[in-house]
Parts: C-alpha cells; sequence; structure tokens
C-alpha cells in the first residue's frame, strides 16, 4: 500500500473515531461551528461535489501557456453540457474557472446552453471580454457566452470583484433577468418585528477618506451608455425607483442627507464648496420650434414630473382599487368604482374588516355609506389625486439656532428663449375662488430692476407695506405710488405725459363724496379735490397766502352751447 494511500485511511479512520466520540472529544469537537457540536461533515465523492459545482481543472483543463487548444475543448463540452439532475429538475450548475491564463480572449465559449454562471477563482489573464468601443468608451467586458453571468476579479478597468453578462444572439430568458439582484424581506408575519428601530438595510456601500486622502474619492460611481436608435420604440432608464405604498408608515422614496461635520473658513466663507445635487446635462442641436411658445412640445426637458398617469379612471386597472369579496381591507383603504358621474371613490371608514360574499350596491351620493360585510364603505367624490405640495422646502430655524438660504432659485449664462416661467396652459380646479399665479406675504417686494450686484438690489420694487396698508411701487426707498386698502390712490411726484400734460382718453372723475364725508376727511392735504355731491360742485382742499386751509368750491362760467 503505497504512502498516499495510507495516509488518507489514515485521516479516515479519526474522523469515523472523531464523529462516535465527538460529544466526548474536544479536539474533534473544535472544529464544529459554535451551537452545532453534534453535527460532523459528511464524506462525499467527487461526483457528488460536481453535482453542485464544476470546476473545469477536475476535468482535464491546465489554463497554462501552451494549453489554449485543448482547454477550450473541453470548456466549451463542459459549458453544453452542464445540468444536475436533482429528482426530477435540471439545474444549470456554477461553473467554476480557477486561476490561470485563458486561451485568448477573443475565443468566446459557442455552446453555453446549459450555463448561467461562471465564477472566477483568482486574477484569469487574458480573460475573453467584449469590447465596448463606440464613442470613445473602451470598455472590456467579461464575456463567457451568451448570457451568461461571470463573476470576476481584477479585471481589465473593472473592480476587484465584477459581475458582468453579455447578452449577444437570439433573445432568451436570461436577458430578462437582473444581473445581480439584492433582496430583503423584514418583518414576516410570523414575527413581530422591532418598532422605530432601523436596522433593516438591504444595501449598503461605505467609503471612508482619512486626513491624508489624496485625489478625488467616488462612493458610487454609475454609468449608463444609451446607443439604441429606436426612438420612442424602446425606454433606456438609468435609475427606477418603483415605491409601492400599502401600509401607513412614513414613506420617502428618496431621502439624501449630507452633514458638514466641521466649517473650515477662511474669514471670508467656507473653504470647501458644497452640492448636495449637482446634475448636468450636455448635447448639441436645437429644440423645437414649438418649445420657444409651448413648453410641453420640447423634446429636451431636464426635469419632467408627472403624477397619476398609471391610473386610466378605470376601477379594474388596478387591482388594489378594486373590489372584491371575501377578501380583507385594511382600515382607510380607498377603492374606485363606476357610476353615471364616471369613477367615484368609497373609502373603508370601519376598522380593517372582510367584505362580504356579494357586491353591495355602492351609493352615488357624496358621503352616503354602505355595509358591506363587516366593512362600511363611504362615498368620497369622483375619483380624485391630490398633491397638496408638488416642491416644497422647509428648515428648522428657531431662536436659538438660524437656517438661512441666500436664494431658492437662480439662473445665470444660459440664454432663455421662451420665458422664466410659462404658466400659459395651467388649468384650475373649477372650485377655486381665484386662479392664484403666485401668493406673497405682505412686506415682501418684487425687484423690478437687479443686475446681480449689490448696488442694482431694491432700487424699484413693487409689493404692499403692512405700515401704510397699500400697495407701493418704491423708487430709491420712496413710494411714488399707493393703493391705499380703502381704494384711494396717491400719487407722490407729478403725473405727467411725454409733452408735460395728462391726458385720460376715457375723461377725469373725482372721487364723489357728500359734504360731510369731505368735512370729516381727515389729515387732509393741498391739493386734494373732490367732488362735492351735496352742493354738485367740485372742491379743493387750498390754504390761501398760508392762512386758514379749507375746502373752497370751484366757481364755473357758463355751460358749453352746441
Amino acid at each position: 500500500m503505497g504512502k498516499k494511500y495510507r495516509n488518507t485511511l489514515r485521516v479516515y479512520l479519526i474522523f469515523l473515531i472523531c464523529a462516535s466520540f465527538m460529544y466526548l472529544n474536544d479536539t474533534c469537537a473544535a472544529d464544529q461551528p459554535e451551537g452545532s457540536r453534534m453535527l460532523h461533515p459528511l464524506p462525499r465523492t467527487p461526483a457528488q461535489r460536481s453535482a453542485d459545482t464544476l470546476n473545469i481543472k477536475d476535468y482535464g483543463a491546465i489554463l497554462g501557456d501552451s494549453s489554449g487548444a485543448s482547454d477550450i475543448k473541453i470548456i466549451d463540452l463542459l459549458m453544453g453540457n452542464n445540468i444536475s439532475k436533482s429528482g426530477r429538475s435540471i439545474q444549470s450548475r456554477i461553473l467554476e474557472i480557477p486561476a490561470g491564463r485563458w486561451p485568448h480572449y477573443t475565443i468566446i465559449p459557442k455552446n453555453t446552453a446549459d450555463t448561467d454562471f461562471v465564477r472566477v477563482l483568482g486574477r484569469l489573464e487574458m480573460y475573453p471580454y467584449f469590447p465596448v468601443t463606440a464613442h470613445d468608451i473602451n470598455m472590456a467586458v467579461p464575456y463567457f457566452g451568451d448570457g451568461v453571468l461571470s463573476e470576476t476579479h481584477a479585471t481589465m478597468g473593472g473592480g476587484n470583484l465584477e459581475f458582468a453578462r453579455v447578452d449577444s444572439n437570439n433573445t432568451n430568458a436570461r436577458e430578462y433577468r437582473p444581473a445581480v439582484s439584492f433582496t430583503l424581506v423584514g418583518d414576516t408575519p410570523e414575527e413581530k418585528g422591532n418598532r422605530a428601530i432601523f436596522g433593516q438595510k438591504n444595501v449598503v456601500f461605505n467609503q471612508f477618506t482619512t486626513e491624508r486622502n489624496n485625489g478625488n474619492s467616488q462612493n458610487v460611481h454609475e454609468r449608463a451608455y444609451y446607443m439604441g436608435l429606436n426612438g420612442a420604440g424602446e425606454f433606456d432608464v438609468n435609475h427606477w425607483n418603483d415605491v409601492q405604498i400599502e401600509g401607513t408608515n412614513w414613506v420617502w422614496a428618496n431621502l439624501v442627507t449630507m452633514n458638514e461635520g466641521i466649517s473650515f473658513s477662511d474669514g471670508n466663507g467656507p473653504v470647501s464648496p458644497s452640492w448636495l445635487y449637482e446634475e448636468d446635462m450636455s448635447g448639441f442641436g436645437p429644440d423645437t420650434r414649438e418649445s420657444a411658445h409651448d413648453p410641453f412640445g420640447s423634446k429636451r426637458k431636464m426635469y419632467w414630473m408627472t403624477t397619476n398617469h398609471n391610473e386610466n379612471n378605470d376601477d379594474n386597472s388596478n387591482r388594489d382599487l378594486s373590489w372584491a369579496p371575501d377578501t380583507k381591507f385594511p382600515a382607510g383603504r380607498i377603492i374606485i368604482r363606476t357610476g353615471r358621474a364616471g369613477p367615484v371613490m368609497y373609502r373603508n371608514i370601519s376598522g380593517g374588516a372582510v367584505s362580504g360574499k356579494t357586491m353591495p350596491v355602492f351609493p352615488l351620493s357624496f358621503g352616503a355609506q354602505v355595509k358591506d360585510g363587516g366593512i362600511t364603505w363611504q362615498n368620497i367624490g369622483i375619483e380624485t389625486y391630490d398633491i397638496g405640495c408638488l416642491i416644497c422646502i422647509a428648515g428648522g430655524s428657531d431662536a436659538r439656532h438660524h437656517e438661512r438660504i441666500g436664494t431658492i432659485m437662480a439662473e445665470t449664462t444660459d440664454l432663455i428663449y421662451n420665458a422664466v416661467f410659462d404658466f400659459s396652459q395651467a388649468k384650475f380646479d373649477q372650485s377655486v375662488e381665484r386662479n392664484i399665479f403666485a401668493r406673497l406675504h405682505s412686506d415682501m417686494y418684487l425687484d423690478m430692476t437687479a443686475d446681480g450686484t449689490q448696488n442694482g438690489q431694491n432700487n424699484h420694487i413693487l409689493g404692499y407695506n403692512s405700515a401704510r396698508s397699500s400697495l407701493e411701487y418704491e423708487v430709491r426707498k420712496k413710494p411714488v405710488l399707493e393703493i391705499k386698502d380703502d381704494g384711494t390712490t396717491v400719487i407722490s411726484g407729478s403725473l405727467s405725459g411725454a409733452d408735460g400734460t395728462v391726458r385720460l382718453s376715457s375723461g377725469l372723475v373725482l372721487a364723489p363724496k357728500t359734504k360731510s364725508e369731505i368735512l370729516a376727511v381727515r389729515h387732509p392735504s393741498e391739493p386734494m379735490t373732490y367732488y362735492d355731491t351735496t352742493d354738485h360742485a367740485e372742491v379743493t382742499y387750498r390754504c390761501p397766502g398760508g392762512g386758514s386751509c379749507g375746502w373752497f368750491p370751484v366757481r364755473y362760467g357758463a355751460p358749453l352751447k352746441p
């Protein structure tokens, strides 16, 4: 008996002895996982191990400098016959490729029908790749056959760990699966869960730079190159966040935080600028002609937000909006039924309960209710989807801590060829009292002549002055036009045309008041003028020769005759 076989027999005998007396033998038990000291590994044959994975070196591949021709034959044969029978199912196994040298980077396995996954166990020289060279991209994507997902290490241009898949030939089911997927199911119905405790995180990327960090750093860098030429026939989406809300927890589709731990200043402000968001859009060529007067006729839209476009005014368009028999509906659930007036919303105003076996007759009048098994449905009106605030900005300022924003929205450099704001096609709900473009609180002004300099600010402003209860237009901090709450208009300075005269095409109508109302005017001043409806005369407040002031009627001559 050779030395090799004697050692093998010795190891096997020791294994049997340890397995038999494991509970008394600390030496054997030391190799067991914590909490499983009564378990022991079972010996398996190479055939049993190959039922799980295939290592190409177990079948004669060498991956050396001069073994390329024979290696690729073995690899093609294994990838085309890589199935493991487990009961009645046939499973594709992971093909393992140890570190070494691939025959040549241009040699791609042809027969990959039975292989979905390839794992490279180390650095593989001359690995096969698909060259992406269009538009100066120059990337070598690991390519182990059509639709085969590969796990590689230290590839050209890739990372220390890289997952790649190239779909090259006929469309197959592999193309409709994600190359990599991360899935977490938190708190199944069998467990109570932990309330208000963070910790259920699906994917976490951490990057730390120390004080000695030199150069640029990126925690996550995403690149997407879209070169399809199908127009509206196909959509390419870099980010698709699909968030479905079926509970009552607070939900954020995106939450981005940025915390500046230490503020460095040179006396003139922060030394290091920071951006919470920067989004750049570049290209060349004009947009449509319509975009000069119709923003929605443009083809390029940097930000595009739509609302409720997934509903089709049909109670069957969304399963969760439909009524169903013997179904538990949570409290507050809204369903939609189509009536004579169109789709109508009904809310479950009872607790979570089960619907009846037959559909009730849903009332069409607003506020009406109907019983349905253990549920009470209430008509809450025609189908509506309200977003109370599309873009909202809020801070945390208080008396002790001030958060300030210099400018909320600004534009520079770009040439605007339509308008800063275009709401020419805006539609308002018929129930609102006034169609309001913007709301300003008192003592808030529009600056009409700013030019981006400090001296150019606040020279011509329009706003409501709460101290004088008037809408005012100020020129260099002096009001030149005031419209009081009582309708009185005060013009400070002269009111004149180009030739120094005032021309009113519809005539000049003085404010009419009775004699008692004129005499009751508080703080009159020259040359206030009213029409006295009591005596049917024009009166002017005057102080002749600096003496006594009063209201003097204007004397007229004979009336005009034809």
